[in-house]
């Protein structure tokens, strides 16, 4: 969800000030910014769980659980890492099947160049297409991808939605919030069955609603 970084938003108390769009904490360049937090283990065990295995895994959960996240933190920390690395090949697998082998062909060329393969969204291609990349030809390649259901290649990470961290989300996204903000946390949370992305959206426009009063009592 792009949101404009001009446009102004009604404080929706009447008072007849607005609020710009920008101010907004739920703004995508706000929530961007929000490190995915590993849970029960250290970057160093995960780490050393993908070395294990071959540096060929996937990250799995449910939607809006954190795994393009997890796979863009992870492609940030290659980069630390080892320098002196060619630059991991980052895919989003477009939604148009049409796309697919193109998107394959790509694949190739980048492993051939000994690029580290970072795949988001894998199970938008067709099965037979999948098990042919990751089980032939792409077997030989430094590969991560997300997914939302176990497939044929061990599984890295499992995400899931998880009550517990969107608190600590919230809590850095806006620290001295009240009851009525904590009250909308759990009914987002409930309307949008665990997803936590699309909590966070929606706190966007309740922000709009409501974002005034939590800033006069953060004061």
């Amino acid at each position: 969800m792009t949101l404009p970084s001009q446009r102004t938003l009604h404080d929706g108390f009447g008072s007849g000030s607005l609020t710009r769009a920008i101010d907004n904490p739920f703004a995508t360049h706000q929530t961007d910014r929000l490190e995915f937090v590993l849970q029960h283990q250290t970057w160093d065990e995960l780490w050393q769980r993908w070395s294990a295995l071959d540096f060929r895994a996937a990250i799995v959960g449910p939607h809006g659980t954190g795994k393009t996240t997890l796979l863009e933190e992870l492609g940030r920390q290659l980069v630390q890492r080892d320098p002196t690395a060619a630059a991991p090949f980052h895919l989003f697998v477009s939604r148009n099947p049409r796309d697919h082998e193109g998107e394959r062909r790509q694949l190739l060329r980048a492993g051939q160049q000994g690029r580290w393969l970072l795949i988001d969204g894998l199970e938008r291609w067709a099965w037979w297409r999948r098990l042919s990349w990751l089980r032939g030809e792409g077997k030989a390649y430094r590969t991560l991808i997300t997914a939302h259901q176990n497939t044929w290649i061990p599984t890295l990470y499992q995400t899931t939605a998880n009550w517990d961290l969107l608190c600590h989300l919230l809590n850095q996204l806006v620290p001295q919030a009240d009851e009525c903000f904590w009250q909308a946390a759990r009914e987002l949370w409930r309307k949008n069955a665990g997803n936590t992305r699309e909590t966070l959206r929606a706190f966007y426009d309740w922000w709009a609603e409501n974002g005034r009063r939590q800033t006069l009592t953060g004061d």
